[in-house]
């Protein structure tokens, strides 16, 4: 016996906890980390859903695949061409040449379904290159979509040819998965967006439609397997993050538990079935597609226009406006489409379709003209030019680690470690900003050997005070070894982006260095946007650049540093004096931005902070 097809509250609540995690690792993802799982949940409902129907109205010989395409494209397709001309619209006002370019070229990717395609031949999902992206988030669309496409095809095929369809279906899935398990460990960064490698999860959720309606469990069990579903879902949206192979073994996590709680909400009676049906579950999880659509658009313009910076009450509004938008999203576009009578199908299937080519050939447009460009004027178009990644100066795949990159033995230890005592050798430790001073010291000291230790989010402290963990403490630990066993440098220099928490860590650091000529360069400027931007958007309101940037809370670190510094006997260079004394400078002699996004220094900025650093 299949499961009923009547619309069970409790997948409603299940898609109402799917689309939770996805907004709060979009707006809090240095704590929900593994958020973005809230996607894979999705499929796996998709898959039950979507099997259910098609198995039901097979049945009663009345699936018909024109019927089923047209159902599925009135579903998707409005909010969807909704969300992109809005977003489009806005960009006009918010967006920099080639970003209007560049979500352009990702809208008509949406409105052909192609976007998961789009964005793996790009880069990564976690990518910095896309994350500011108003339709990153329309890549699942793509994948569910396409899946939409041939699933039916293979069903009904499975159907006529009368083979056992439960059977098929798990070996299926068995064989999609061992593709995508091995393909993650090839690719990784193309396998999160390839829709082969997440069909596992839909066909994962086609088998438990012979599962949940004939295989009942006690009550007790069913409950006590939800609440360990649950909280493995819980724990991987804390646990996870962008280091995690994705879709992999990890993607097993999400999945299982879906499968779970699909069997579990199925039956009313047990307890986490009536949790998941509470009335404020069943609503959000109605909107839950409108609501997916519109929060990462909101997010991303909020970020780019008003602040990168999110604090408590920007996040709530967020959040609140995010279902707010899906609600009327749901009420006033998706739910009419939805409950269209059978004879105006056809004439809103043409609507739909007239309006995709409209919106493809405005995109088009916007993207054939290079992002309109002439919407600013031409100083300003040369300070756009900034906001593209300024990180060759960085020392990039030789003596600066990053994710991509992520260990100690990556280093080239002799280039990058040299030995003290060559051409009085300098060495340069510290995290991603100390690796944007790299090349600018190597300038200055063009006579001086310069070593150079920087590894993304890791501080070049070494104490009890700042426990390391994972990557960082290998690499910290490993560069301190190393540096104890080398005879005095002509200075070590720590730079990293300092706060006062630091301040007792660095102390026991500066110790352990104490037969080291130790300089500590100072933190610069942070802002709440990228600097370009602010520059370009307040040209004549300067003085907004500055109140977007954290310059009180600078003051207060950087003279407790150089207090610290000077009583330990080390050298303090500040940063901050040298941009804000006495006016704060945003450009350097020939206009070129200090920073390229809202911390990180340009090559022409590097250069710019350190003209005054001399080594005593």
């Amino acid at each position: 016996m299949l499961a009923t097809h009547r619309q069970d509250p409790g997948i409603q609540g299940l898609r109402a906890v799917a689309v939770s995690l996805v907004l709060l690792f979009h707006v809090l993802p240095y704590i929900f980390s593994g958020g973005y799982i809230g996607v894979d949940i999705f499929f796996v409902i998709s898959g039950f859903v979507i099997t259910r129907l098609i198995l039901r109205d097979h049945s009663n010989n009345h699936f018909s695949f024109s019927v089923f395409y047209t159902r599925r494209l009135l579903r998707l397709a409005p909010p969807l061409l909704l969300t992109c001309l809005v977003s489009l619209l806005v960009a006009w006002f918010v967006l920099l040449p080639d970003e209007f370019s560049a979500l352009a070229t990702t809208a008509i990717s949406a409105l052909l379904y192609l976007s998961n395609w789009y964005f793996a031949s790009e880069a990564g999902y976690f990518s910095e290159q896309l994350e500011t992206n108003p339709l990153l988030h329309t890549w699942s669309l793509g994948v569910e979509e396409q899946f939409y496409l041939l699933f039916p095809l293979l069903l009904i095929w499975l159907l006529r040819r009368r083979h056992q369809l439960f059977v098929s279906l798990v070996t299926l899935t068995a064989v999609l998965y061992a593709m995508a398990y091995s393909w993650t460990l090839l690719d990784p960064e193309s396998a999160f967006f390839a829709s082969p490698l997440r069909f596992f999860q839909f066909t994962a959720g086609a088998c438990m439609v012979f599962v949940c309606g004939k295989y009942r469990q006690h009550p007790l069990l069913a409950d006590g397997l939800g609440v360990v579903s649950i909280a493995a879902l819980l724990l991987a949206m804390l646990m996870m993050n962008k280091t995690t192979a994705f879709p992999g073994i990890a993607a097993l996590v999400p999945t299982l538990a879906t499968m779970v709680l699909l069997w579990v909400v199925t039956q009313p009676e047990t307890w986490v079935s009536r949790l998941l049906s509470v009335r404020p579950a069943v609503w959000l999880g109605n909107i839950s597609y409108s609501v997916y659509l519109w929060h990462w658009p909101l997010i991303i313009f909020c970020k780019l226009a008003y602040t990168a910076a999110f604090s408590l009450p920007v996040i709530i509004t967020l959040l609140a406006g995010s279902v707010l938008l899906g609600f009327v999203s749901w009420r006033f576009v998706e739910q009419p489409c939805r409950r269209m009578a059978p004879m105006f199908r056809n004439r809103a299937l043409m609507v739909v379709l007239l309006s995709t080519l409209g919106l493809l050939a405005m995109s088009g447009w916007i993207a054939g003209q290079q992002g309109l460009p002439s919407r600013f004027d031409p100083a300003q178009v040369a300070l756009a030019g900034y906001m593209k990644k300024q990180n060759s100066h960085y020392g990039q795949g030789q003596c600066f680690i990053t994710q991509a990159n992520a260990q100690w033995q990556s280093l080239r230890t002799e280039q990058c470690l040299p030995h003290s005592q060559q051409q009085q050798a300098l060495l340069l430790l510290g995290d991603s900003h100390a690796a944007h001073l790299n090349q600018a010291l190597r300038d200055k000291f063009s006579g001086t050997i310069v070593g150079q230790v920087t590894a993304a989010g890791c501080k070049p402290l070494l104490s009890g005070a700042t426990p390391l963990a994972g990557r960082c403490a290998e690499i910290v630990r490993s560069t301190f070894d190393k540096v104890s066993e080398q005879p005095a440098y002509r200075a070590v220099i720590l730079a990293a982006r300092w706060q006062l928490n630091d301040i007792p860590a660095l102390r026991e650091t500066l110790r352990l260095l104490k037969n080291q000529r130790v300089i500590v360069i100072g933190p610069g400027l942070d802002f709440k946007l990228a600097l370009p931007r602010l520059l370009i958007f307040n040209q004549v309101a300067p003085n907004n650049v500055a109140a977007q940037s954290n310059i009180t809370n600078l003051r207060v670190v950087d003279l407790g540093l150089s207090e610290l510094v000077k009583a330990e006997g080390g050298q303090y260079y500040s940063m901050l004096e040298q941009q804000c004394a006495p006016d704060c400078r945003y450009t350097d002699n020939n206009g070129i931005p200090i920073q390229w996004d809202t911390s990180h220094l340009t090559r022409q900025g590097a250069d710019f902070m350190l003209r005054n650093l001399q080594i005593d």
